[in-house]
């Protein structure tokens, strides 16, 4: 992110397990959040971040779909207790 900070204009965000794109809602998958958000602040970044996940079995809800999502985006771009 160091090299890219000066390029980064906006973040597509989800998770998955590694294999293919799969946009699960953060914190479901494998990605690692816990590395990746301290080098996001890190860098400086500050524009805006897009949570793209797959809801199409929650059509029925997706009021709460969204809201779970949010708040799984908020758990992982908290401030970890270590710093």
């Amino acid at each position: 992110l160091e090299g890219l900070k000066d390029r980064l204009i906006c973040l597509h965000l989800h998770d998955n397990d590694g294999q293919k794109d799969q946009h699960r809602t953060p914190g479901v998958g494998t990605f690692p959040w816990e590395g990746f958000v301290p080098r996001l602040r890190g860098c400086g970044y500050t524009g805006p971040l897009l949570l793209e996940i797959e809801a199409r079995d929650r059509q029925d809800d997706l009021a709460l779909a969204l809201a779970e999502a949010r708040a799984a985006m908020e758990s992982v771009m908290a401030p970890s207790d270590d710093g």
